[in-house]
Formats: structure tokens, sequence, C-alpha cells
């Protein structure tokens, strides 16, 4: 427990969930989990050594992609002070790291990874108001195809791909990779903007 409090909270949680607490709490139950305390004091020691005591919080998750078994949960920096867990409660904008979410997408939908887009600023009419999408410090690569664009995680690509699959499209492909936090079918999906989780993100990278 004290090497993974974060883990073992959301354990009991879970198993609070399906059997009650006085089934949990009355004793009896023996309880084998996923856990791997060798990654999980990687995991503490990764987040300790840029997260110093002031600053901000940090979440780590880590799946194993083949059976979906959590090795390794850290949920932030200081358990005694606060048992809020950023891994599983904490919600927040995945920014970039949605983007593949949204290729699996369009890949649903029938487009490969030598489709080609242009990356240059774009204006989408989307959710009743004109959506101006740019790049980073405004790097442009021209027409690319949806490989390099998500190498270089091309917002103006992204846009256009999020425009032409649909957001309602990318928000069932989230749901079916293991998203569970509530979504909204903004075109700003596309870009990271819906709050998730570290836990789902990593089961929706696993699978």
């Amino acid at each position: 427990g004290d090497e993974a409090p974060y883990f073992v909270n959301y354990v009991k949680q879970q198993l609070v969930d399906k059997y009650g607490a006085q089934e949990v709490f009355g004793g009896g139950l023996r309880v084998k989990t996923t856990i791997d305390l060798e990654l999980q004091e990687l995991a503490r020691k990764a987040i300790a050594k840029w997260l110093t005591d002031v600053g901000p919080e940090a979440a780590l998750v880590a799946v194993k992609p083949s059976n979906g078994r959590v090795m390794a949960m850290v949920g932030g920096s200081n358990f005694r002070e606060s048992q809020f867990n950023l891994a599983v409660q904490g919600e927040r904008q995945a920014g970039s790291s949605f983007k593949p979410l949204v290729l699996a997408a369009a890949l649903r939908e029938g487009l490969s990874t030598s489709n080609r887009f242009v990356s240059e600023p774009v204006e989408i009419w989307a959710d009743g108001r004109l959506w101006e999408v740019e790049n980073y410090e405004g790097n442009y690569l021209g027409s690319i195809d949806l490989r390099n664009a998500t190498i270089h995680s091309d917002n103006a690509v992204y846009a256009q791909l999020t425009q032409l699959v649909g957001p309602r499209s990318v928000v069932n492909a989230a749901k079916d990779l293991g998203i569970t936090s509530g979504l909204n079918a903004y075109y700003a999906i596309g870009l990271g903007a819906e709050a998730v989780n570290p836990l789902e993100m990593a089961r929706a990278f696993s699978t």
C-alpha cells in the first residue's frame, strides 16, 4: 500500500462499486492486483525527478497493451497531502496526444496515412462560429500526407481531418478505443480540447 497508495485506493473503489463497502471492508477478501512494484518505483522516480515541492502536479499510468493491465499508477506527488488521484479523477485537455484518436476515426472511415492535405492556416465554420486554426509558431509544411502530419503534430491538417470525418465520428472512435469521459462533438475535439484522464488515454493508446 505504501508503494502505490493511489493505486490501492483506486482498486478499493472498484471493489466497493462492485461488492459494496460492507463486503470490502468487512474482511475476508483476498485481492490480487496487476501492479508491478518495480515499474511503480520507476514511475514515482520519473515524476519526482522533474517535479519538486513547488510547481505543477503530475500523474502517470502505465498499461500493458496486450491485456490492459495497469502496471503502474502515480496519482500525484504527495499522497499524504492529497488523496485526489489525478490519474483517474483529474480530467484535463489532452492536447495533441488526442490526435491519434482522430487518426483512428479517419482510418475507420476509409482514409489512409497516405491521404494528402495542405498544411496552411485554415478557417472552418464550426459550432456557430468561425474557427481559425494555426500551427505552433506558424510552421507550415505545405502538401503533406497524414503520416507526416501526425509525426509533426500538424494542427491545421488535423482540423481539416476532423472536419472531413466529423467530430461525432471522432467521439465514437474515442469511446470504442476506451475513453469513458463525456465528450462533446465539437470540432476542437480534434486538437484535444475535450477533458480526459490519464488512465483512459493510456487505455486508448493500448487499444
